[in-house]
């Protein structure tokens, strides 16, 4: 048993790989993974190499996917499209990249099992939940946000140089939601410059926030979060394609008052378990930034964003830095978290429609404990702060 947990990581990431592998060349075997293989691989990176490939294109026809394979919006900002084009890249190279991604995301799978050893069968049925396999077999742009927040959260507990306070920069101009990670730097001097440097890179993506921000038709049917656990009948009442920004804001907004109404219920019932909490991730310097890292990224992406399952990489971190957490007195929050998260991974991409209910239900509860946890730590970090401040003064 000690020499399984000793080499469990590198078990674990091979067999990933394997199996996604496997699933790569026997559509049936993905279909029971819980992932529908596209018609070629790597759907999502072959949407954004078609860009090199149809250079007479306009990047606003490029966006309303003119040149894709399967005629989809592409929900990414302008700059990547003409980066595409500026390094003459194109579809040809969409194996290439695509299996590079895979590494990416089995490299990421090594470094999180060997922080959490001890529980390692627990992280081990996260990490081979469909949606891990769906991450892949997109070739989506977020397995290198994901590979980079692990790099950013070894950098940030290494502290050798602020180097990795570009990384947040970059994701944002990646895509919006990663500016989720920004809570995860607890340096007041870091958190600034990675603003600044966040800020500059804002206009990359500034121009097409609406395209980015609203929901796509096609792919409603793969996405959890608000917008489908909220909107599951909408289409009974807007035409498909109309479900847009604006709805989208507003199914946000309706998600935060649940969620601020659950923060009040619980600092009346549960606030000594969530203060001790926030304790134990103050005495686990790598979980907190885990921690903050990936709920905040992932409760960025529930309220509204076009979320695509493959996002649920966020309740990855998530589990991982709950795993290497010392269990507590609040250990029962701890444990129906990893439920959640767990139950919701699996089961919001499975049908029947009222599995992948019961799935979107659990992580709706997940994001609300999640948000009122995170809320009450951000509370306190500036009631901290203030009286630091008072002191000084």
């Amino acid at each position: 048993m000690e020499k399984f947990k000793k080499y469990s990581p590198q078990i674990l990431a091979i067999t990933w790989f394997a199996i996604f592998s496997l699933g790569m060349y026997f559509p049936n075997f993905a279909k029971f993974l819980g992932f529908a293989k596209g018609p070629k691989p790597f759907m999502d990176l072959q949407q954004v190499l078609s860009a090199g490939d149809c250079r007479d294109k306009t990047t606003e026809k490029l966006l309303m996917g003119e040149c894709d394979p399967w005629s989809r919006p592409i929900p990414y900002p302008s700059w990547i499209l003409k980066l595409v084009q500026l390094v003459h890249a194109s579809n040809s190279y969409a194996l290439i990249i695509g299996w590079i991604n895979a590494i990416l995301i089995a490299f990421s799978i090594y470094y999180l099992a060997r922080k959490c050893k001890q529980r390692i069968i627990l992280f081990g049925i996260a990490v081979l939940a469909p949606p891990m396999f769906f991450l892949a077999e997109r070739g989506n742009i977020d397995s290198i946000i994901l590979f980079l927040t692990i790099i950013f959260i070894i950098s940030e507990n290494r502290n050798r140089g602020p180097w990795h306070l570009w990384i947040p920069g970059v994701l944002t101009a990646f895509k919006i939601y990663p500016i989720g990670i920004f809570f995860a730097l607890t340096k007041k001097r870091n958190f600034f410059i990675s603003i600044v440097i966040s800020l500059l890179l804002v206009p990359l993506w500034l121009g097409d926030l609406g395209t980015i921000l609203g929901n796509q038709p096609h792919s409603r049917g793969w996405s959890y979060g608000n917008i489908i656990l909220l909107t599951q009948d909408m289409d009974k009442f807007y035409p498909i394609g109309y479900i847009d920004f604006k709805i989208t804001l507003f199914v946000a907004l309706i998600t935060l008052l649940i969620w601020f109404t659950a923060y009040g219920l619980a600092m009346v019932t549960l606030k000594s378990e969530i203060e001790e909490f926030i304790q134990t991730l103050e005495e686990n310097t790598l979980g907190k930034t885990m921690f903050l890292s990936g709920s905040f990224i992932f409760l960025v992406t529930f309220v509204g964003i076009s979320v695509g399952d493959y996002k649920l990489w966020t309740a990855l971190l998530t589990i991982a830095a709950l795993l290497m957490l010392k269990p507590k007195s609040h250990h029962r929050l701890t444990n129906a978290l990893i439920a959640f998260l767990l139950f919701g991974m699996w089961c919001s991409r499975y049908t029947p429609s009222y599995i992948e209910f019961f799935g979107d239900l659990s992580l709706f509860f997940a994001a609300t404990v999640l948000f009122v946890i995170n809320l009450q730590y951000v509370l306190k970090m500036l009631k901290n702060l203030k009286i630091s401040t008072k002191n000084l003064s």
